[in-house]
């Protein structure tokens, strides 16, 4: 039978029935779709009934080394590092983004959990999951109920959970405060949470030195090596995700939404009621060497090229990582969270304070960070059926991080992100390394904008050239003007570099 976890998403009455059989709501009746037994939550099209490859399970297992050997250690590990704070039995466990089971199979192993409900927004993987469990014997040693879920359903009742937990799951979800206060009241009184997640200064830092790395060997060999565009790549992807770090709608796009700070964090639960919110170092790596090593394997960089960043390591990682606290000398936190017992007494305190924006007087020299912009851009608009488009691609680059270009036709704005890898700019532009490489090797754009065809209403003369404006937005707000011709011909592209 079902455990009595669940309520139902319209009337938030219980759920009862068998998943095996069928899932309906107590008091209006609403079904709730079972699909082998795993209950579905997850809405029309949101990809989770999506049809894998059959060894796509296996290949997750193997990117992220997941075995029953390594799911024990890595358990160990979290009672560890939480350590007084881990209690004697977890209870009643709702585990969110299971992946294939590293840590369903642990707990389930270590007879912690009196039950658990196991989620996870993709079919396959709770299939896999579940078929883990079985092969080494453990599916029915506790009670165990299975869900897609996306986070954001309200699917639980309040105060049924004595433990939530995941591992790099947070990092995945759009809007982190929001599931913080579900979480609240899914936990009972004296209930507890846990997440490992990513350490956002750590991971600049680190971002930092190996693109300083990369410029040194491509000045000395600037042919295309697959293991220094692999790690070009992840530096890319890091920085778009910490430049944008708090654009929720950018976010949403992204798979990999957040990494996180620690004092941040502490704040955010604690506004939203819990009374315990600690970010425990997972790992004391103040060189990066153990970090970057594992980076290396993970992506299977070639020999040659692992050894030439990890012999630079020592040379350029103390330029970064020594500014950071120790606390932050890690690449990870396990975030401990507890509920309290009893009404919590707060001082009420408004929203922080919002970063004020560079004086908008200052010399352009100063907002990008010292030396001016430069950009090499192509704009081509075009009509289609979806209306105008303007294919955009080259690169911007200033001595500050760069969030987005922005295009406008008649008063209807566009945006990019800038953060495509550009090896050939820090090549041809930053040789010198008056830019920083973090954001010379990083400064590429390469999108299509799509505006509606009011854009240009002019049906009289449709062959007239749009009027357009573009300019660079830093992060804090400020903005470069990107001069454009006075008009962009259809079908022709237009160059601009400064």
């Amino acid at each position: 039978m079902l455990p009595g976890h669940f309520q139902c998403a319209a009337c938030h009455a219980p759920l009862i029935g068998d998943a095996a059989v069928a899932i309906v709501c107590d008091r209006c009746d609403t079904p709730v779709a079972t699909i082998d037994g795993i209950l579905d939550f997850m809405p029309a099209g949101s990809g989770a009934h999506d049809e894998t490859p059959a060894d796509a399970p296996d290949r997750y297992d193997a990117l992220h080394r997941i075995d029953d050997d390594r799911a024990a250690a890595r358990y160990r590990d979290l009672k560890r590092l939480a350590a007084e704070h881990w209690p004697t039995l977890l209870g009643s466990v709702l585990e969110i983004g299971c992946g294939t089971g590293l840590l369903t199979r642990a707990m389930v192993q270590s007879d912690d959990a009196a039950d658990m409900v196991v989620t996870d927004i993709s079919m396959p993987m709770l299939r896999a999951t579940r078929a883990h469990l079985e092969q080494v014997g453990l599916a029915s040693r506790i009670p165990l109920t299975f869900a897609a879920y996306d986070s954001i359903e309200p699917i639980f009742r309040d105060a049924t959970f004595d433990t939530c937990g995941g591992t790099s799951v947070l990092h995945h979800i759009q809007d982190v405060r929001a599931f913080m206060a579900r979480m609240f009241r899914w936990l009972k009184p004296g209930g507890r949470a846990f997440f490992t997640e990513p350490n956002i200064r750590y991971h600049r830092a680190v971002g930092q030195t190996l693109a300083d790395i990369l410029a040194v060997l491509y000045r000395a060999d600037a042919t295309f090596s697959h293991g220094r565009q692999s790690l070009l790549n992840l530096i890319g992807q890091w920085r778009r995700g910490i430049v944008h770090r708090d654009d929720l709608p950018y976010l949403a796009t992204l798979d990999d939404k957040h990494m996180f700070a620690a004092d941040a964090f502490e704040t955010m639960g604690r506004e939203v009621g819990f009374a315990t919110v600690l970010a425990i170092p997972v790992a004391h790596d103040p060189t990066g060497i153990g970090f970057v090593k594992r980076l290396c394997a993970q992506l299977e960089i070639e020999e040659p090229v692992r050894a030439a960043v990890l012999g630079l390591l020592p040379a350029f990682a103390d330029r970064y990582l020594s500014l950071l606290s120790p606390r932050d000398r890690t690449p990870g936190f396990l975030f401990w969270i507890e509920k309290g017992v009893g009404p919590a007494v707060r001082r009420f305190q408004g929203p922080p304070a919002a970063e004020a924006a560079p004086p908008d007087d200052l010399p352009e020299v100063f907002r990008t960070g010292g030396l001016p912009a430069r950009w090499t851009l192509a704009l081509t608009a075009s009509r289609g059926e979806g209306g105008i488009a303007v294919q955009v691609s080259g690169w911007c680059l200033a001595n500050t991080d760069i969030l987005w270009l922005r295009v406008r036709l008649d008063g209807v704005v566009r945006q990019t992100p800038v953060w495509l890898p550009r090896p050939d700019v820090q090549q041809a532009i930053n040789a010198t390394g008056r830019y920083a490489s973090w954001n010379a090797l990083c400064c590429g754009v390469d999108d299509t904008l799509t505006f509606p065809d009011d854009a240009n209403p002019d049906d009289a003369n449709p062959d007239d050239a749009l009027e357009a404006t573009a300019e660079i937005v830093l992060a804090g707000g400020s903005v470069v003007p990107v001069p454009l011709p006075a008009a962009l011909p259809w079908d022709t592209t237009v160059h601009v570099a400064q």
